[in-house]
């Protein structure tokens, strides 16, 4: 019984040693059984390639493609980017995104709030309902913030950028919705 536990203990410790799973037994242990995996895989893919001639192989596999580095590929390359570059002659987005992306005249003011810690701080929302929060001296597209009051928000016009000179000039109130 014990020959038998013994035995059976060392061909699962050289199982997974075979298998890379355990590295710290001596190779006289490991070996044998190593070469014994070894040689039932090379029978394995024998009798697998007997049991498929090569023409009918050609229509079971899968495509198959070469890499750069010459190993085999299935599918796509991991590490080739699926985001399309923009096309020529395509137009760039007209407005960044986020809050350099409102426009004066698009935004709604949801509320303000005057007397915090942090000074006066409005509340807007754009029209993809979005929100954010604005403070005196924060740039939208078209504009700056010039001030805040209980009524609403006071924007002075500024050119957008990439446009030289000044658009409209002057300032824009909007009042709280």
């Amino acid at each position: 019984m014990r020959i038998a536990f013994h035995s059976m203990l060392v061909g699962v410790l050289a199982a997974g040693a075979a298998s890379g799973q355990i590295t710290t037994l001596p190779r006289r242990v490991t070996a044998p059984v190593v070469a014994a995996a070894q040689a039932r895989n090379a029978a394995a893919g024998a009798a697998a390639a007997d049991a498929f001639p090569p023409s009918s192989q050609a229509s079971v596999a899968p495509s198959r493609q070469e890499s750069n580095r010459g190993t085999p590929v299935y599918g796509h390359d991991p590490f080739h980017t699926l985001i399309e570059p923009p096309k020529p002659g395509a137009k760039p987005h007209a407005r960044p995104l986020g809050r350099k992306g409102l426009g004066v005249e698009d935004l709604k003011v949801e509320g303000v709030a005057v007397g915090g810690p942090l000074g006066p701080v409005a509340l807007v929302s754009s029209p993809d309902d979005r929100t954010y929060f604005l403070h005196p001296g924060d740039r939208v597209f078209d504009g700056v913030v010039s001030r805040i009051d209980a009524n609403g928000i006071w924007f002075r016009r500024v050119p957008p950028p990439g446009e030289n000179g000044m658009s409209s000039g002057g300032e824009v109130f909007r009042k709280v919705s």
